[in-house]
């Protein structure tokens, strides 16, 4: 299709020839513009092809009023991350301990060239095994709340009940093996993680171990280039799993490799990758960014089988965004075990605390409260019910 095909050119810091040659080669005509912006903000792309067209001057190529979309996207993405960045020094003041910074938080820093190309939903930090049930409800006595228990950050915002402090890590759903429910704050959503490749938590230990301090402030450290790598593949090949995978986790890697690719150490990923089934995770990802973005991969990360067998067409990818809202809110409501908290689930589905309509609504009086609500509402019946386009807060 020639909107996935402009999407798969446009989508990177760096367009070469080739990649400018496509773009024009490409008749507007045939691009349905509508669908274009739906799969670009879909997966998170939107603003890497304003910063793409924008410094190569390829503005023209795409309507008006898409490029303004972007272009108010992209700075909309510049101010949330500048919030997020500040969170950071907020963390490193509850948390007396190392914190290794994760995705998005990271690779704003590290990777891209301006804080509004990578957009991100929160701020995931790794701590050291058998710290994180103190540094969790630490941070909740600072001032953050698990509002989202049990609503996924990647499906729909349903807002759910706190829950008391943790008393036993051993305690968290089986399906949260790898770090604690979210917290919130007045701005952002954390996730405190202990383990960032689940079932091989040893490789974890080992990237910790490994991690490199991201400035001068002496706590906040980032993942080694090779274990990021890792990460990155791993994450995006469970969200695949889970059918919500998205473009934006392959144009980390994408870009990761482009940036270190004199330094990137293959022969240490090799040591890394003993074991079978984590290189087949590993392998699968590069895989996809081989075909989808021409990543330089070594041979013995392509998997030629895998290949013939997909059709590697990134609509897939939506599949698992694109359930129905009430079927995930069902699929949700079953993985919760206790039925007092099934009950408190729904209430609180239908009537959400106070602190949470007033951080996605803004609210600053009761009428605003009152009508916050009513907002609210609106969105939960059109939304999850009728699966009309609607978005959540202001």
């Amino acid at each position: 299709m020639h909107e996935d095909n402009f999407i798969l050119n446009a989508a990177r810091l760096n367009l070469s020839e080739e990649n400018i040659a496509a773009l024009r080669k490409i008749p507007k005509k045939n691009i349905d513009w509508p669908l274009f912006e739906r799969k670009a903000f879909a997966h998170g792309v939107d603003t890497f092809i304003y910063y793409s067209l924008k410094n190569n001057n390829l503005s023209e190529l795409i309507p008006p009023e898409t490029y303004k979309r972007f272009q108010e996207q992209y700075y909309e993405v510049a101010y949330q991350n500048s919030v997020f960045l500040e969170k950071v020094d907020k963390l490193s003041a509850i948390i007396n301990d190392k914190i290794v910074l994760l995705k998005g938080i990271d690779l704003t820093q590290s990777l891209y060239p301006n804080i509004a190309i990578r957009s991100m939903v929160d701020i995931d930090i790794l701590v050291e095994n058998g710290k994180e049930y103190d540094i969790w409800n630490k941070l909740k006595q600072n001032g953050f709340k698990d509002l989202n228990v049990y609503a996924s950050k990647s499906s729909v915002h349903i807002p759910a009940v706190p829950t008391p402090s943790i008393q036993n890590p051993n305690d968290l759903n089986a399906e949260r093996p790898h770090h604690f429910p979210g917290l919130d704050d007045e701005s952002c959503h954390v996730e405190v993680h202990w383990n960032i490749f689940p079932e091989f938590s040893n490789l974890t230990d080992k990237a910790w171990e490994n991690a490199v301090l991201l400035n001068s402030n002496r706590k906040i450290y980032r993942l080694s280039i090779e274990f990021l790598l890792l990460h990155l593949c791993s994450h995006f090949w469970c969200h695949n799993c889970q059918q919500d995978a998205s473009l934006r986790q392959l144009c980390d890697i994408n870009e990761l490799i482009i940036k270190h690719i004199n330094s990137l150490d293959w022969n240490e990923i090799n040591t890394i990758c003993l074991n079978k089934e984590f290189k087949k995770r590993v392998t699968s990802t590069l895989t996809y960014s081989h075909v989808l973005f021409n990543t330089t991969v070594p041979e013995n990360f392509i998997d030629e089988e895998f290949i013939k067998r997909n059709s590697f067409n990134f609509d897939i990818f939506l599949e698992g965004m694109s359930k129905s809202h009430f079927s995930t809110y069902q699929t949700t409501f079953r993985s919760i075990n206790r039925t007092s908290d099934k009950i408190i689930f729904i209430f609180r589905t239908v009537i959400p605390l106070k602190d949470w309509i007033n951080a996605h609504y803004q609210t600053h009086s009761r009428i605003e409260l009152l009508k916050a609500y009513f907002k609210y509402w609106l969105y939960l019946f059109n939304s999850h019910l009728f699966k009309r386009k609607m978005h959540l807060g202001n």
